[in-house]
């Protein structure tokens, strides 16, 4: 019985019977509702989201519009705080570099469980200014490590090897003492337990791990940070004007 349910839901049991998949930690089967929903936009409304003045092109934007509503909602957040990504990995290289425009100096503290996602594009982004890394084993240890150099905490909520648990909220609080900005790797805890942006001032996922499209996910800022950031990506959309003289 569980067996059929299975393959019923989850088409790649079907095509693969004799698999024995282990690695939801890096990505999730994707369920046959996805599935569909994926082909009824390429079927029916797979048009560019700049074509707003048609009836297709409305009927995309509300789809856009329902699934940022969605994600706010689901991480008791405001819609205008979710940016859309290509998953937790881009999400963490964005807002490394959007961070890397206003801090100089100081101090970045990272759990010894991080994704090397969580770590690598801090390493690079601040590799050329007065910045201190520090590494953390627990909650004790990043407690007591935060100070008034601290700048930046990177951990995940639920690490994807140990899982290593955080309470966010308590070092949430000692953060907002500090002036600290908290970032939350939520690609794990976001399929086993409650996430909660009030609780930090940055939070990524990825889709392909909560059983949604490869190639998904979502960067989350909030707006009394994100008005001191500038945008780290360009391209059509956000260009008013552009003259003859200019060399880009």
């Amino acid at each position: 019985m569980f067996k059929i349910a299975r393959e019923k839901i989850f088409p790649m049991f079907k095509n693969n019977p004799n698999i024995v998949y282990l690695d939801n930690a890096a990505l999730a089967f994707k369920p046959i509702s996805v599935i569909n929903k994926g082909n009824e936009f390429y079927e029916k409304y797979s048009i560019s989201t700049r074509t707003a003045d048609s009836k297709l092109g409305i009927r995309i934007d509300q789809e856009i519009k329902s699934v940022r509503n969605k994600i706010a909602k689901f991480l008791n957040a405001n819609e205008d705080e979710v940016i859309f990504t290509q998953g937790t990995t881009d999400g963490l290289n964005q807002i490394a570099k959007m961070l890397a425009n206003i801090i100089d100096e100081g101090e970045i503290i990272f759990s010894f469980f991080n994704h090397s996602s969580a770590i690598v594009p801090f390493l690079e982004n601040f590799n050329h200014k007065k910045i201190k890394i520090k590494y953390c084993l627990d909650e004790k240890e990043i407690l007591l490590a935060i100070n008034q150099q601290t700048k930046i905490i990177v951990i995940p909520q639920v690490s994807n090897n140990f899982q290593a648990n955080y309470n966010l909220k308590k070092i949430y609080a000692k953060c907002k003492e500090y002036n600290t900005i908290l970032i939350n790797d939520a690609a794990q805890a976001i399929v086993h337990e409650e996430v909660d942006f009030e609780f930090c001032d940055v939070l990524v996922f990825s889709g392909n791990k909560i059983y949604g499209p490869t190639g998904t996910g979502a960067l989350l800022i909030k707006k009394n940070l994100l008005n001191q950031l500038s945008l780290v990506k360009w391209g059509g959309g956000q260009v008013q004007n552009i003259f003859d003289d200019f060399n880009w």
